[in-house]
């Protein structure tokens, strides 16, 4: 039966038209080179060295072994002659330092293994942690793959690695393996294959041998050959199409290792002895029927399915393989070998074959010009960006979306109730996700471990992502509970599992709305599980394995990305030095006393590539600047505050650009100014003087005598802002404020000192009746703002701030975009402006700095606006994406085409924004690399944003300059605002050079 089993499957093979051929890690090597060099190293060793090439031999890695470790390499080194050497557990150093000093007292050059399936993390901590394989077997592009072999081998050559026992392509098709499980790619053999020729072939372009494990397939197995010797019962036809077809294809790919299992396979060898000790298998099958001639390894000679007899190392090779993995009983496996060896004839020849093949293996991975790896600096050249870079691809390309019942995903209506919450593990192994999630909205969020009460206190959310980080009873429970109170339509699951785990909550799934599957709970899986659920990536994956009650093998939906995502600047055309040179200006400006912090975003192709923030909130440094801290945003308010509104009311036909004044506010009918229409208010092109002197309009003029203001120091004169100096007898006017909160005047905006409606109308009569110039010529102006605020509240009839919140805010789920912040917020969550002891009576935090906007209540045109970086780049995408965000209009094309587009014919500026000054590029706000096609605003507080349809581009910077006062010469010496800038299209230049 087995001989029929065998023709059969060589007619097979034969039939697919497998031949041998020489792997590509050789065939790339100087032929005639190699061949002399491994004919004058052979002709000079010993029978020991022959013999001893054959043996790869593990060591302990950890610091507390290191001494014994050496002790012990030296040893086996001066007594069997290894050829191979691989280490266990253990920091990457102590890996470096143990292949240097295996290469430094062996006098052949000595080859280093890795079991680094999931990247060098599987043995050494503080390396990158890739995804496992299962998770991979998600990602529809085995490019990805390839990239992934490429920077495995360059972090395996900084530790002095040759060979990485990877990848495993066994195809499982078993969900209760016990040894496999999530180190295979799946239960489709063509995928398995796809993934692991395409990995395997990164690692040996780049100069790194793969050995693809655990031929002849350990997927079908309920046992562990650590521990027993796993029968696979599966019939030749079977094995043939599914255990043997990635080996098959991964040899037709050239490539260059295949490690034998310790495995019973009755269809291709007969008795009770493990694949790795038969020739059936060994020989036979992988090396004269498929074809193979690369290097052959055992699995580790030590486990419990291959022990037999009283060594085994000499009966490994017997039966075909190369390379010995910690033989059985070392001492006794050597001595039968070396008599082999000795034995002469087909026996050393055999010896010989094997022994060359192993040096010119040495020879074409570089071993015949050894230096060892430098050890200072390890991790740092180890841990790089293009790491990150490459784990980050992966992770994101394999997030799967097995349920998507009404298009709930991407999660729609930012502005209604969303609550996000953590099942299993601690708080602190899942904060990256629920932190993710608060990105995106005003989400409630909260690792459950009582779920009676947050139920009852939650019942009215309209969207509960429930994160599931394990399967046990506890976690099912709550799962089960959220499910059935909240109600399944409003759930979203969002695993952090293996697929199999699935199964545990088959039950949940069929009753919830949407499944996400992330695979894993490593900290780039939680990311890019939350960017799926809000839109800010794509979901390409399909699960790679059957899960029972829950989804075929290959499943999957595709979600569009909708929203802003989050990555780093090499995916998006950017550099790494980028980051580089923002935190030295930064950090330069805030040891300079530029500001006291800043934060800084910068976003391309829909992406947040920049996030970062510096320094501190205000001069005492009691709180750090973070992504949630509030700024205000000056004069940026015009641009994202009040432009907002504009738009909204112009597409509901509330407001026109060419609407005139005199028809949205009654008190400027048959007026000079009613004539203006709201184009000239935001081309600024109306004859308003730029601003109020609030000094004199809000002092009352019977406190003091002389001048109220003088520009330097003298007698019974206080320095009050920047370089002026206040009279001391003067006080604010006691007739339109009030030192205590009263009905009338309810807006605190200083230590006693409130305002109200008396204060605002004054204010407001004052701007009306200001004369206008006789020209109509461009001066920037905060009153025109002012104006447009009363026209749009006037036309449709709900204060600005409700206005802007419900229409454009809380639907792009900026919910730290605010007016008055100190009515949401926290004092200390708000950057500190200016000290100013004359109106406000110390600190300006958490109200307006704009004295016009501050004492008319805060809420308004010019001024008022308080935000982060994260909330801005929502808005400014928004405009990007022709006024859609989430897949929701929120503005119509047409009016933000008008908007972002349009430039007066008499000045540089645009509809509200500010524009590159092309004709006097020196007095440009922007830097001169800006396209013309750029636009954005700056404020006075240093804040700023800039958008740049050309180059699908986002750059905002905000800061507190003015703290603790406006006078501030160090700001605009270091010029990092704008700076920053020109490092951004410096970026672009140099990655167009690449």
């Amino acid at each position: 039966m087995l001989k029929r089993n065998v023709l059969l499957l060589g007619c097979i093979l034969a039939f697919t038209g497998i031949n041998a051929k020489t792997p590509l890690v050789l065939s790339k090597a100087p032929q005639a080179e190699m061949n002399a060099w491994v004919d004058s190293v052979y002709n000079s060793m010993t029978a020991e060295q022959r013999v001893g090439q054959l043996i790869a031999q593990v060591f302990r890695t950890s610091d507390s072994e290191m001494a014994a470790t050496k002790k012990e390499i030296k040893r086996v080194v001066d007594r069997y002659h290894i050829g191979w050497a691989y280490f266990s557990d253990g920091p990457a150093e102590n890996h470096a330092k143990l292949a240097n000093y295996v290469n430094e007292i062996s006098d052949l050059p000595v080859l280093v293994g890795l079991d680094g399936e999931w990247g060098l993390s599987m043995r050494m901590p503080k390396t990158p942690r890739f995804p496992k394989n299962m998770m991979l077997g998600a990602i529809q592009d085995d490019r990805l793959l390839y990239e992934y072999g490429q920077e495995m081998a360059r972090e395996c050559k900084l530790v002095g690695v040759n060979a990485n026992f990877a990848p495993t392509i066994d195809v499982n098709s078993d969900s209760r393996n016990p040894v496999i499980g999530t180190r295979s790619f799946g239960e489709d053999a063509l995928n398995v294959s796809g993934k692991g020729v395409a990995y395997s072939r990164g690692l040996e372009d780049a100069g790194i041998l793969s050995v693809s494990k655990h031929f002849p397939g350990h997927g079908n197995t309920i046992a562990d050959s650590h521990k027993t010797l796993p029968v696979v019962d599966r019939s030749l036809a079977s094995i043939q199409a599914i255990d043997l077809l990635p080996f098959r294809n991964y040899i037709d790919a050239g490539l260059g290792g295949v490690m034998v299992a310790h495995l019973n396979v009755p269809a291709l060898h007969t008795g009770n002895v493990p694949t790795s000790l038969s020739a059936d298998v060994t020989t036979k099958l992988l090396k004269d029927e498929m074809g193979f001639e690369g290097l052959v390894f055992t699995d580790a000679l030590t486990m419990r399915g291959a022990r037999q007899g009283k060594s085994n190392g000499l009966a490994a090779f017997k039966a075909g393989a190369d390379v010995l993995l910690e033989p059985y009983n070392l001492e006794r496996s050597f001595q039968e070998l070396l008599s082999y060896y000795k034995k002469g004839g087909q026996q050393r020849a055999a010896i010989e074959k094997s022994c060359k093949k192993i040096l010119a293996y040495k020879y074409a991975l570089g071993l015949n010009n050894y230096k060892p790896v430098e050890i200072n600096g390890l991790l740092d050249r180890i841990n790089t960006r293009e790491a990150e870079l490459v784990m980050r691809k992966l992770y994101a390309a394999a997030m799967t979306v097995l349920k998507n019942d009404s298009s709930l995903l991407p999660v729609k209506g930012l502005d209604k109730k969303i609550c996000a919450v953590a099942v299993g593990k601690n708080a602190n192994d899942t904060k990256t996700f629920l932190n993710t999630c608060e990105l995106y909205t005003n989400v409630e969020t909260r690792h459950l471990t009582e779920v009676n009460a947050w139920v009852k206190a939650n019942a009215d959310a309209e969207t509960v992502i429930v994160g599931v980080f394990d399967k046990s009873q506890s976690s099912q429970n709550i799962v089960s509970t959220l499910v059935n109170r909240i109600g399944g339509k409003k759930i979203i699951l969002v695993f952090f599992v293996k697929p199999y785990d699935l199964s545990a909550y088959s039950r949940q799934i069929a009753n919830c709305s949407a499944v996400v599957e992330a695979y894993e709970a490593q900290e780039y899986a939680q990311e890019y599980a939350a960017q799926v659920v809000f839109g800010g990536i794509a979901a390409t994956g399909r699960i790679p394995v059957t899960v029972d009650g829950v989804a075929e093998a290959g499943a999957g939906i595709d979600v569009m990305a909708s929203r802003l995502g989050y990555g780093m600047p090499e995916e998006v055309g950017l550099d790494a030095r980028l980051v580089e040179q923002i935190d030295s200006i930064t950090s330069l400006a805030v040891a300079e006393g530029a500001f006291p912090g800043c934060q800084v975003l910068v976003a391309r192709h829909g992406k947040v590539v920049v996030n970062k923030n510096y320094g501190y909130t205000d001069l005492q440094r009691r709180t750090a600047v973070d992504g949630e801290t509030l700024y205000d945003l000056a004069s940026v308010s015009k641009a994202s505050g009040m432009l907002s509104g504009v738009m909204k009311a112009i597409d509901d036909g509330k407001l026109s650009l060419d609407g005139r004044l005199g028809d949205y506010i009654p008190e400027l009918k048959n007026t000079e100014k009613g004539a203006l229409t709201i184009r000239d208010l935001l081309y600024h092109e109306t004859g308003m003087p730029p601003s109020l002197n609030m000094y004199a309009i809000m002092t009352d003029s019977t406190s003091y005598e002389g001048a109220l203001v003088v520009g330097r120091k003298a007698d019974g004169y206080s320095r009050f802002a920047g370089g002026a100096y206040i009279n001391d007898n003067a006080r604010v006017r006691s007739d339109i404020t009030s030192p205590v909160k009263t009905d009338v005047y309810n807006c605190r905006i200083g230590e006693k000192l409130y305002v109200g409606k008396p204060t605002a109308d004054t204010i407001m009569n004052i701007i009306y009746n200001i004369k206008l110039r006789d020209d109509r010529d461009y001066v920037y102006s905060c009153l025109n703002f002012c104006m447009l605020r009363q026209a749009e509240e006037n036309m449709t009839g709900i204060r600005h701030d409700k206005y802007v919140y419900d229409n454009i805010f809380h639907r792009i789920g900026a919910y730290r975009t605010v007016y008055r912040p100190l009515e949401s917020f926290d004092k200390n969550e708000i950057a500190a402006t200016e000290l100013d002891e004359y109106f406000r009576g110390g600190y300006v935090q958490g109200v307006v700095h704009d004295e016009t906007a501050a004492f008319t209540g805060g809420i308004q045109g010019n001024a008022g606006l308080f935000s982060n970086a994260n909330d801005l780049a929502k808005l400014c995408q928004m405009w990007l994406n022709d006024g859609m965000y989430g897949g929701v209009q929120i503005l119509s094309k047409e009016t933000v085409d008008t908007f972002t587009m349009s430039k007066s014919p008499n000045s540089y500026r645009g509809l509200g924004f500010d524009k590159p000054n092309v004709e006097y590029p020196e007095y440009s706000s922007i830097c001169e690399q800006a396209d013309p096609s750029v636009f954005g605003h700056t404020g006075f507080t240093g804040t700023s944003f800039w958008v740049d349809p050309k180059n699908d581009l986002i750059y905002i910077f905000l800061c507190n300059r003015v703290c603790p006062s406006r006078k501030n010469p160090a700001f605009g010496e270091i010029g990092a605002r704008f700076k920053i800038f020109e490092m951004i299209y410096d970026s672009l230049a140099r990655n167009e050079q690449k």
